[in-house]
């Protein structure tokens, strides 16, 4: 439990990081060809490791929510509540995330 919100948040970190180092060359006046690399990149590397970021993030965070499985899985102490409360905040964000799209597709 405690690798899977680990690697949950790093993860996200390097979803970040790659959007970003992605998306940072692109200019207006960038090629055509540069923007569709751009592009692809975030269709096939970037999307699939966010969803796999949320998918462990939000999973793992509503089962800590049981004092028992914190204790079987020796989720205690201070970094490790830490790394608990970023992911739930995470959690929340995306859960509000998906619920706005959702919501933007059907109504639209």
């Amino acid at each position: 439990m405690r690798s899977i919100q680990l690697l949950s948040l790093l993860l996200l970190l390097v979803t970040v990081g790659l959007s970003y180092w992605t998306l940072a060359p692109i200019e207006p006046d960038s090629s055509g060809a540069s923007a569709g690399a751009a592009g692809l990149v975030l269709m096939f590397i970037v999307v699939p490791l966010f969803c796999c970021s949320a998918l462990g993030s939000i999973t793992t965070t509503i089962a800590l929510l049981s004092p028992k499985i914190r204790k079987d899985f020796n989720f205690t102490g201070l970094f490790w509540r830490f790394i608990w409360f970023l992911n739930a905040i995470i959690s929340l964000g995306l859960i509000a995330l998906g619920l706005y799209v959702t919501y933007a597709i059907v109504f639209s």
